[in-house]
């Protein structure tokens, strides 16, 4: 193993993974946390950042024997049909003895089924890439076929037991993909035991090529001239990645509009609470002054009440006062003029008589 790998695998697998090497080889954009991707057209992902892509040829793993626990891959399709196997050989020495192997691949039988049915207007663009892929690069070209038989021929022909395939519905694709999962039997893989089962499943390509050759991998790597492959590329795009991708931008303008919009409201909510709460404080201190203002009057209430009091028991000492001079006026002012009057009254009496 390179220096250059042994840091990828120490710093975005080793400390996620529990120590534990598992490769996601051909990544693509699915790229997977914990893991080491793989993709020989390695490139930044357009919105996963913080994971990066190794590049390497997965044909030519660049990690020792027995030394990886686990392998995934969804592009074994895009290996050219006479490579398969040795490719299968490749993952297979690097995985330890116990070690599993998954892979995902288009079912080819439903895939020629649903194609060969449909309408001959209906077989082109997306409908075709299905089972050809995309070519709108080099990555994305499907060079061989598999059933769930065959697939799993190729897994214990490597030399993987307790291999399982499974078919699964694919709603991103809507297509149906094959799903294979083997375990390592031993430590090496011995070619000598499974020689006449390769040469029935097709063998290996007897051309060698240079770590740096892909050109009998990717026709991409030769393309030919006065070829508009942009044209290829807008005509093989799929409508329905097409409306998707329409409908994820819709999603997230959506999103950021629904984002923008609680922002608001959190802005409008937070701006009316200050408005109530100094509403409030107003309140509370106009509440405070008018109790402020009847502790006051009733202060004056109670004063006033105090000066009634004191008014009326002075009443009451007046009005006793005034009978004592009543009284002492009766006894001795008034009754001294009444004899007197009526004496005088008596004289003008006997002087009227004579």
């Amino acid at each position: 193993m390179s220096v250059s790998v042994q840091s990828y695998v120490d710093t975005y697998a080793g400390a996620s993974a529990a120590g534990k090497i598992r490769l996601n080889i051909m990544s693509g954009l699915n790229l997977m946390e914990g893991w080491v991707n793989i993709d020989p057209f390695a490139g930044p992902h357009p919105t996963i950042k913080h994971i990066p892509v190794l590049q390497m040829d997965p044909r030519r793993l660049d990690f020792p024997d027995n030394s990886v626990d686990e392998i995934s891959s969804v592009s074994l399709e895009h290996i050219p049909h006479p490579e398969t196997l040795a490719v299968l050989v490749e993952w297979f020495r690097v995985l330890k003895p116990g070690a599993t192997l998954e892979v995902l691949v288009p079912d080819a039988e439903w895939g020629l089924s649903y194609w060969l049915s449909l309408p001959e207007e209906e077989k082109w663009g997306f409908k075709l890439a299905a089972v050809c892929g995309l070519q709108n690069n080099a990555g994305q070209v499907h060079y061989t076929l598999f059933t769930p038989a065959r697939l799993k021929r190729l897994f214990e022909a490597v030399g993987f037991s307790d291999v399982v395939t499974k078919l699964e519905w694919s709603p991103w694709t809507e297509t149906q993909k094959l799903r294979c999962r083997g375990v390592k039997r031993e430590a090496s893989y011995r070619s000598t035991d499974n020689q006449s089962e390769l040469a029935e499943l097709g063998g290996l390509s007897t051309t060698t090529q240079s770590a740096g050759d892909d050109t009998t991998l990717y026709f991409l790597g030769n393309p030919l001239p006065n070829v508009d492959y942009d044209w290829i590329h807008n005509m093989v795009m799929i409508p329905k990645w097409k409306e998707d991708l329409a409908r994820l931008r819709s999603e997230v303008i959506h999103l950021n509009e629904k984002q923008t919009l609680s922002s608001e409201v959190t802005r409008l909510q937070t701006q009316e609470n200050e408005r109530l709460a100094l509403e409030l404080r107003s309140h509370a201190a106009e509440a405070e002054k008018r109790a402020a203002e009847v502790e006051r009057l009733a202060a004056q209430l109670n004063q006033l009440s105090q000066a009634q009091t004191r008014i009326t028991e002075e009443g009451k000492v007046l009005s006793a006062e005034l009978a004592r001079y009543k009284s002492f006026y009766v006894r001795v002012v008034s009754m001294p003029f009444v004899r007197l009057a009526m004496k005088l009254r008596r004289i003008l009496k006997g002087l009227q008589s004579r």
